[in-house]
């Protein structure tokens, strides 16, 4: 295993040693990182001091960008359709603060998004939910009680995810999308519900993107 940063953050590192993040911070350990544990709940894991917030109460310096995969796939043997969200502590729900620090420059984006929500939609509300260590903690975006999207915090972006029925793809499929968008569209897997399809959001194109997919979920 190579990677260069040798001092690190594991931000929401568990108490709970069953737990993906705890065991990803004693693997680090074991391969000779300085892995540093950050945990409001906790004052010491495995003999390390444990810092309540990443932005304030640590002043050396760390690496803070997310793990690579196929660092994580080795050190904890989770294949790629495994892989957790970056909130897996189940102790600790995501709030808002934790959300903006976790996604830095990328939470611009959500705001943007969040805004067009409450133009088109009035009424809507987040639902965070732990559905298991090894997707953690996962946000159902509402319009009274019907499912618009998924919400995927990925450290320095995020994804979301939507479910589209017949007549919503049909109607994605005449819109103006991108012809790459339309064509992940209509490859992708269908489920009872409709044809699920991911999509990670670091620019502003991909923004007007979700906002188009949005129109399209509220239109059917």
């Amino acid at each position: 295993m190579v990677w260069s940063a040798k001092r690190i953050a594991v931000i929401g590192a568990s108490r709970n040693k069953k737990e993906y993040s705890r065991s990803l911070f004693q693997e680090l350990l074991k391969h000779g990182y300085d892995a540093i544990p950050v945990n409001p709940n906790a004052d010491k894991l495995d003999g390390k001091k444990c810092h309540k917030n990443i932005s304030t109460d640590i002043t050396e310096k760390i690496t803070t960008d997310k793990i690579p995969r196929k660092i994580a796939y080795k050190l904890c043997k989770y294949g790629p359709e495994q892989m957790p969200s970056i909130f897996i502590d189940k102790s600790v729900p995501p709030n808002d603060k934790m959300l903006a620090e976790a996604l830095g420059k990328s939470a611009r984006h959500w705001m943007t998004i969040k805004a067009h929500l409450s133009e088109r939609c009035g009424e809507w509300t987040e639902e965070w939910k732990y559905y298991n260590p090894k997707s953690g903690w996962i946000m159902k975006v509402l319009r009274k009680k019907r499912n618009l999207f998924f919400f995927f915090p990925s450290g320095s972006y995020f994804t979301i995810a939507f479910v589209f029925g017949d007549k919503a793809a049909s109607a994605a499929e005449k819109s103006d999308l991108p012809a790459d968008l339309k064509e992940y569209l209509r490859s992708a897997r269908k489920y009872a519900e409709g044809k699920g399809i991911r999509i990670d959001i670091k620019t502003a194109e991909d923004v007007v993107n979700i906002k188009k997919l949005i129109e399209i979920k509220i239109g059917h």
